[in-house]
């Protein structure tokens, strides 16, 4: 089976095109192009002459209505994931956002062991911990601003520091505590604080809970961050993705469809 499993997050649209399990495309819109990213899966849904499914999951009211509009008045089949309707991860909470969802249901499918927590660890406009336990039931979590926002956020605060990013790679060992210039004092204390409290959240949660925990990371910075958080077993920044085009199968009780 052939489908589009699109993910309307905070900055941007990621849609993948599976067949099956299969990842074998992805591509990305910036948040305020929803026609552009509609339009992309009107084209290739033409080429596969309407035998697509489009499976939605969104965190943004605002822009799920303009994609499901388009989507409505162009008769291409399609799925908006909702909590109340998918049995696979238990114990949800009503606000929970369907991006956590997809990432619980994707670790727990995927990358699940009998008698092991799952700790999913993402890191986009949000860094957020989910856990999950071996039995399907969401244990709970964390969620704070992510890396990239924590540092706008620093300059929108104090608007005589400058605004700062980080390069693509980074090596948390030779980052000072000690910096000599105002603009490493930000980058420094940022990443370091950061990393920090990631590893204060995963200690946390081996003293709460009473199992072993295999930790996956995902979003957008995943691979620039996860490799200096101790015991990251997996890094798969497809995740949010997989866990969209599983809800969809049949077995993962989708509804809502148009």
């Amino acid at each position: 089976m052939e489908r589009l499993a699109v993910d309307l997050g905070n900055s941007r649209i990621a849609t993948g095109y599976f067949r099956d399990l299969e990842l074998l495309e992805k591509w990305y819109h910036p948040l305020s192009s929803v026609d552009g990213a509609f339009q992309k899966i009107d084209d290739l849904q033409k080429q596969k002459q309407g035998s697509l499914e489009v499976i939605i999951s969104s965190v943004v009211p605002s822009t799920t209505g303009r994609l499901l509009e388009l989507l409505g008045r162009s008769k291409i089949n399609h799925s908006l994931i909702r909590l109340d309707s998918q049995s696979i991860i238990g114990n949800t909470y009503p606000t929970m956002g369907t991006d956590r969802l997809a990432n619980l249901v994707a670790a727990h499918k995927l990358h699940g062991e009998k008698n092991v927590a799952l700790v999913v660890l993402d890191f986009g406009t949000a860094t957020t911990l989910s856990a999950v336990g071996p039995d399907g039931v969401f244990l709970g979590g964390m969620i704070t601003l992510g890396l990239k926002n924590t540092l706008t956020s620093v300059n929108s605060t104090l608007e005589q520091l400058p605004i700062l990013d980080f390069d693509e790679e980074f090596d948390s060992a030779t980052l000072s505590p000690l910096a000599l210039t105002t603009d490493q004092a930000i980058l420094n204390g940022t990443i370091i604080g950061h990393l920090g409290m990631v590893e204060r959240w995963l200690h946390s949660c081996r003293q709460y809970l009473d199992l072993p925990i295999k930790t996956v990371a995902t979003g957008g910075l995943a691979r620039l961050i996860a490799k200096h958080i101790d015991k990251v077993s997996i890094i798969d920044e497809d995740l949010t993705l997989k866990g969209i085009n599983l809800l969809g199968a049949p077995a993962g009780g989708q509804a809502d469809r148009g």
